[in-house]
């Protein structure tokens, strides 16, 4: 009974915060619909998958994982979408030598690659090479009824931990929660906002 009662628990803690837990058998994390001034926006955060190796051009070698992430516009009214990371590391753990990076891969994301190896991408090395030193962006505009899938890798300099990630929405602006290990952090990476016609 004290089981089920935490499980209960945990299950309504969850739900209260928005975020819908994993669904069994996929890579799903979380999701959420949010509100972007009375229209529906539906974001899914994908777990990692992954785990090879990245060698930077000065010779520091990173671990890496892969995140997918899918926006839907559930709304009658085009959304544009705007994310975006800076080149510098992030560095939240108690040893500064220990940091990430983030970087946006240029390949895109569909459906049929969640069960792939790094979720399907094929050019990670050029997109790393082209953009580590570099800030990412990506701006789309998401007409009503449609989505965008992208993707999002994580490297790490020697930081350790099972890595989770979500984009979560506050008010129109987008926040990226990072949790590694029993270090987490939120920055904020950009917005959704609706397109004036």
């Amino acid at each position: 009974m004290k089981l089920s009662l935490t499980v209960a628990l945990c299950i309504i803690a969850t739900y209260s915060i928005g975020q819908t837990p994993t669904k069994k058998g996929t890579s799903l994390y979380t999701e959420a619909t949010y509100s972007v001034a009375g229209n529906e926006v539906h974001i899914q955060n994908s777990l990692p998958k992954g785990g090879g190796r990245y060698t930077d051009r000065t010779g520091r070698t990173f671990s890496y994982v892969i995140f997918w992430y899918r926006v839907v516009n559930k709304s009658n009214t085009p959304v544009e979408w705007k994310i975006q990371f800076p080149a510098d590391s992030l560095a939240f753990f108690p040893s500064p030598d220990h940091y990430i990076k983030i970087s946006m891969p240029l390949d895109t994301m569909k459906p049929e690659k969640e069960s792939m190896f790094d979720y399907g991408i094929t050019n990670l090395k050029y997109s790393l090479d082209k953009n580590f030193f570099q800030p990412t962006q990506l701006v789309k505009t998401i007409k009503p009824k449609e989505e965008r899938l992208f993707y999002i890798a994580m490297l790490f300099y020697y930081a350790t931990g099972s890595a989770r990630t979500e984009l979560v929405l506050k008010e129109q602006k987008l926040f990226y929660h990072i949790k590694v290990g029993a270090e987490q952090v939120q920055i904020p990476c950009g917005e959704i906002a609706l397109v004036k016609e």
